[in-house]
């Protein structure tokens, strides 16, 4: 994701949902998710306290896009017409084409494959169209849900690195994921 290559996040379309950038505009909605403390168990933020954490999240979001160091898609419900959470990659290390994927989802469309569906559409392209050879994704070992979305993604399970990730004031140890470009299906 050299910051030539990342000059706009493209709209990717599935079966049920938009994948595009975020935009102010979508504080309301991305509040309504971040704020939920289940969402934010598993991930490194804490719960959003009010939409000013929200906004400060957006800007950050820009930030790293323009800086070309990330690509955070919203993820939008066809039908409902929101953002019902996130998708991206972050962590780019050009030189080994190799990025980190995240995603998180607002707690009423859990257990309905929409998280699967986000990370495979984001996955293809970051593999297909990027150009990049490798995406890894870490996830707490007590975080079942987003295991089983990356297994179902197509994403192998590499290992436990222990201590991997200080998340909300503790080392915590983790399962990796990747996916190859070779990979693809």
């Amino acid at each position: 994701m050299q910051p030539e290559m990342v000059r706009y996040i493209p709209e990717i379309v599935t079966e049920r949902l938009l994948l595009r950038a975020l935009r102010p505009t979508d504080e309301i909605d991305v509040f309504s998710y971040a704020r939920d403390p289940e969402v934010a168990n598993h991930t490194l933020w804490e719960p959003h306290e009010n939409l000013n954490d929200t906004r400060v999240f957006l800007a950050f979001v820009a930030e790293q896009h323009r800086s070309g160091r990330s690509f955070i898609w919203a993820i939008v419900h066809n039908r409902d017409r929101r953002v019902i959470g996130t998708v991206g990659l972050t962590a780019y290390v050009p030189n080994h084409a190799r990025a980190e994927m995240g995603f998180a989802i607002a707690r009423p469309y859990w257990n309905q494959g929409y998280t699967t569906e986000a990370v495979k559409a984001m996955l293809s392209f970051a593999l297909r169209d990027l150009g990049l050879n490798r995406v890894e994704a870490f996830c707490k070992l007590e975080n079942i849900g987003s295991a089983r979305v990356m297994e179902k993604a197509g994403m192998r399970f590499e290992g436990i690195l222990r201590g991997r990730e200080f998340i909300k004031g503790r080392y915590e140890d983790v399962r990796m994921y990747a996916m190859l470009k070779q990979d693809l299906r």
